[in-house]
């Protein structure tokens, strides 16, 4: 069984905030965090990504079996709303998985919502 670049969109039930995750899962599901239900977090879509290290843009394409298409509008809440931390987690990622690519900048890069 192969790892691909996914990522989720989650929405808080309680609060309204979206947020995304990215990783590099076997499954969609498996970007969940045992806490994120009781902390009122649920998917609501996922797909896959890549990085256009030219023209220094992050891809977002296709959906999950697990979860379905994220809502576009959805997505771009949850491109906004990407703290430090979560940039932090995305260049270890990208780090392990380009191993040969800086990806120090990658805040910089532009994102496309390929659908």
């Amino acid at each position: 069984m192969a790892r691909y670049k996914k990522y989720i969109i989650l929405e808080n039930y309680k609060t309204r905030e979206v947020k995304i995750r990215f990783g590099y899962p076997f499954f969609h599901k498996d970007l969940i965090e045992s806490s994120d239900k009781k902390e009122g977090w649920e998917c609501i879509g996922g797909g896959f990504w890549d990085i256009d290290f030219r023209d220094k843009e992050i891809i977002l394409y296709g959906d999950s079996t697990d979860f379905g298409m994220p809502r576009k509008e959805k997505i771009k809440i949850a491109i906004s709303n990407i703290n430090k931390h979560d940039w932090w987690q995305f260049k270890w990622i990208c780090e392990h998985i380009f191993e040969t690519k800086s990806c120090n900048d990658i805040e910089k890069f532009n994102f496309i919502i390929d659908y």
